[in-house]
């Protein structure tokens, strides 16, 4: 597993805004970040993560052109004064076709494409493989905890987060509780 990586540091976006330009390999790509608290914060997972190299060694997977990346999270589109409910899930399972990260995208870049995709998957417009899908009954779930129509408003008022950022070795496998208590100090318990 390599930890060496060419991210660099972009600006955040703008208090408030959850619409982000960003560019990968040179082309214009809008995503949508979480509020500008949440982004700060993640900001360190891809450095990458120490715990690579600490509490997670040999556990969780770094390998971004395979989309490995830390990610399961989505919402807060606003403020964090905005949010009334955060969801906390397990670990992300494995990533999505398509969902790959260039070893030089910045942390900013990645933590908006990762927020944009997560939000498209749990809204439901994901192709399941796996049955149940997961995913589809986000929807429903979030439709019953804020009743409001318009889908860029609820994302406002939501956080849903997965509690262990990176990809288990074996999807739906379980995490040793060493990892999952270096993820919650680092990303959940601040």
């Amino acid at each position: 597993m390599s930890t060496k990586s060419s991210i660099s540091r972009s600006p955040v976006p703008q208090a408030g805004s959850s619409v982000m330009l960003t560019t990968v390999n040179g082309v214009p790509m809008k995503t949508q970040a979480p509020a500008v608290e949440l982004v700060d914060l993640l900001r360190s997972a891809y450095d990458p993560c120490p715990e690579f190299k600490g509490d997670c060694r040999d556990v969780a997977r770094w390998a971004p052109h395979e989309g490995h990346v830390p990610r399961g999270y989505f919402g807060a589109h606003g403020t964090l004064d905005e949010v009334e409910v955060i969801l906390l899930l397990a670990e992300p399972g494995d990533p999505f076709e398509g969902d790959t990260f260039p070893l030089d995208m910045d942390a900013t870049a990645i933590i908006g494409r990762v927020s944009t995709n997560t939000s498209r998957n749990y809204g439901g417009s994901c192709k399941c493989i796996r049955q149940p899908c997961f995913h589809a009954n986000m929807r429903k779930i979030l439709n019953l905890l804020v009743p409001d129509k318009h889908r860029s408003k609820q994302l406002r008022k939501v956080w849903i987060s997965e509690t262990y950022l990176c990809s288990a070795l074996n999807e739906g496998g379980g995490v040793p509780a060493v990892a999952e208590r270096a993820c919650a100090r680092k990303f959940l318990l601040r």
